[in-house]
């Protein structure tokens, strides 16, 4: 099924018959991070926040993965549950059919706005009057964690992670790895 008009009222089978349709940008309207440190006594705690607010991301890995031409093939908890099934049904997932098709479509386009807890770090540094009678001069332990977690904000965003390059498309693309940390600084 394609658009006769960018309004998308009207639809037709046939594709010379198609017009061309906006369907947004991947680059996001707004972007940016949040950075800050704090220091209670001998307590530290830092931590890094990324988000993207707008932009769409093509996730053209669920073609594969949410195939409507068979159940039996590739397919998700969500388009079992959400595929079309009989007249006055209102859903955007078509009813299952036999054969593989793994065509574009615009239902595979998502809201890519995120909010991703980068770094934090939590650290504890030894009092002076413990260290004054050792040659250390300074002991600090600390755990720290790298991607921590990705909150997805688009509320129709299927997929592993909405973070992108620059071409806003996705495939099963694999989250950048978390890491958690834990360390000891000693100087003498």
């Amino acid at each position: 099924m394609y658009y006769l008009n960018e309004t998308g009222d009207e639809t037709t089978t046939s594709y010379n018959d198609a017009a061309k349709r906006y369907l947004g940008t991947a680059d996001p309207d707004v972007y940016g991070g949040l950075s800050n440190n704090f220091r209670l006594y001998d307590f530290d705690f830092s931590f890094q926040l990324f988000y993207s607010l707008g932009g769409k991301v093509y996730n053209s890995a669920a073609r594969y993965d949410e195939n409507t031409h068979s159940l039996f093939a590739n397919t998700t908890e969500y388009i079992y549950e959400n595929f079309w099934r009989e007249p006055g049904d209102i859903t955007d997932v078509p009813a299952p059919q036999h054969g593989l098709n793994h065509s574009h479509s615009s239902r595979y386009l998502m809201d890519g706005s995120y909010l991703k807890l980068k770094t934090m770090q939590l650290g504890y540094t030894l009092p002076k009057g413990l260290l004054s009678q050792t040659p250390l001069t300074n002991v600090r332990v600390y755990v720290s964690g790298d991607n921590l977690y990705t909150w997805a904000l688009g509320s129709d965003f299927r997929g592993l992670n909405p973070e992108t390059s620059s071409t806003g498309i996705i495939w099963w693309n694999y989250p950048p790895a978390r890491k958690v940390m834990f360390g000891l600084n000693v100087s003498f």
